[in-house]
């Protein structure tokens, strides 16, 4: 995705674009230390980084119709994960791109326990970044525990990156 001048005032998808473009680094970066360890006892962090995919994939399914039958919590390898997250990447990037209908159009759709909800199509994009967020968090607190470093993957490093 193409970063508007630092200039010039984002719009709301421009804003929602660069959150996701943040998303993915996060997700590459977690990604990459997990893949670049050996030491065991990381099986929940990569089941926590699964489920980050899956669900991704879910929520992309609901708004726009495209049903998914990903299991909330598969049992994805690291490069499933890559795989799955580079794919969602660019359904993302397409999705912000075309701006398919209104970012406050309210989304009907049945979560995982089968109940109906409508919530605002920018909202659930909203969501989706700080699940990510949770999750990431989630899985450096297991890397830790590893006796690992986990990567920094909070927003304000993204930034910084982008500044140098």
């Amino acid at each position: 995705m193409r970063a508007p001048s630092p200039h010039q005032a984002m719009n709301s998808v421009e804003r929602l674009q660069k959150l996701f473009r943040y998303d993915a680094w996060a997700n590459e970066r977690m990604l990459a230390s997990l893949k670049a360890t050996e030491a065991g006892g990381l099986e929940e962090a990569e089941k926590l980084m699964g489920h980050l995919a899956a669900a991704q994939e879910i929520w992309y399914g609901r708004i726009t119709g495209e049903w998914s039958d990903t299991p909330l919590w598969p049992d994805y390898s690291l490069a499933a994960c890559r795989e799955k997250l580079r794919y969602m990447e660019d359904r993302w990037e397409t999705l912000l791109r075309n701006r398919s209908g209104s970012l406050d159009e309210k989304i009907v759709y049945t979560n995982s326990s089968g109940r109906e909800f409508r919530t605002m199509k920018s909202d659930i994009l909203h969501h989706v970044i700080i699940h990510g967020q949770h999750h990431r968090a989630q899985a450096a607190r297991e890397m830790r525990r590893s006796g690992l470093e986990p990567p920094g993957t909070d927003y304000i490093f993204y930034l910084r990156q982008l500044e140098d």
